[in-house]
């Protein structure tokens, strides 16, 4: 009878310790992946010595010089922080611009940098120490502007007051700016004005710092996730090519169906599953294997990784 008990009460505590193993495994698992989803980090884009374009302003830019795409010919390649006159704005640490005074009043500025794709952009901010006046771009919207005139500017607008190389202006970017951000190269683009062509100093020394958190978007495993079974195998060919050229329904994940992640879902995704499955070729482009989010921009949707019956 004694046995009896303290086998059940064996085979009780077995269940149990399974059921808490694998609770603490679930709850690991939907921890880490919340842990994925809501990642933020403060990313600094801009800073000391990061490299820089500038044109000088004895006549007006090329009309699309705050754009990313724009090609830049006549530019000088330089690293800020940039300016003259003031006794600390020395080499090597700044770019020292040696013809200003007397020549020209605006220097016109354009800052490259990278932003990662798959990622949400959820705050900007430009802090610059400047001397006189500037208005800042990035990819051509307007972040803001300091001791400059409203409205309209040029090469030949003023700033408007003097002296204000031991303040920081501080430029928050509004959902227009946030938008304007996109994954791979971007553009802060600044105009510095002086008060006049005379003026004794100019200083421009900006520290740009992006929120960033993510990833953007569904997560799923590129290949398996076509068919929505776990595991990438012929199946998911087969549904692949069924879908586009025969009578099977639409995957709820048709990123997953881009094997190549050429952006579209067709035969020669089917191709680069076979030569994985049967050629040893190369893996898949994330995310595979492990699940995650799509890290390139393309038209295709992605409700879920599994299929309706």
């Amino acid at each position: 009878m004694n046995l009896g008990m303290n086998h059940q009460h064996t085979i009780k505590n077995r269940v149990h310790r399974s059921f808490a193993l694998t609770f603490i495994f679930g709850i690991f698992a939907w921890s880490a992946s919340f842990n994925l989803l809501l990642s933020q980090e403060t990313a600094t884009v801009v800073e000391d010595q990061t490299e820089m374009l500038f044109f000088k302003g004895t006549e007006p830019p090329q009309a699309d010089w705050r754009m990313p795409e724009a090609v830049m010919d006549g530019w000088t390649a330089a690293k800020v922080p940039v300016g003259y006159g003031e006794s600390f704005v020395t080499e090597p640490d700044w770019t020292v611009i040696e013809d200003m005074r007397n020549n020209y009043a605006t220097l016109y500025i354009r800052i490259p940098f990278e932003l990662p794709a798959g990622r949400r952009f959820d705050a900007l901010n430009l802090s610059a120490r400047f001397d006189d006046g500037f208005v800042a771009y990035i990819n051509g919207v307007e972040l803001g502007r300091a001791s400059m005139p409203d409205g309209d500017v040029n090469f030949e607008t003023f700033a408007d007051s003097h002296e204000h190389s031991d303040d920081r202006a501080d430029l928050d970017a509004d959902d227009e700016v946030l938008n304007a951000l996109k994954a791979g190269r971007n553009i802060l683009a600044v105009e510095a004005h002086n008060t006049s062509i005379g003026s004794s100093d100019m200083i421009f020394d900006p520290e740009l710092t992006i929120d960033i958190s993510g990833p953007i978007g569904p997560l799923f495993i590129r290949g398996a996730d076509c068919d929505g079974q776990p595991r990438l195998n012929i199946n998911d060919l087969v549904y692949l090519l069924q879908w586009k050229f025969g009578n099977f329904t639409e995957p709820g994940c048709q990123k997953a169906c881009d094997l190549n992640d050429d952006g579209t879902a067709d035969i020669s995704d089917a191709v680069t599953g076979l030569e994985y499955l049967f050629l040893v070729g190369p893996a898949l482009p994330a995310p595979f294997p492990e699940v995650g989010p799509d890290l390139t921009e393309d038209d295709l949707t992605c409700v879920s990784g599994e299929q309706e019956d």
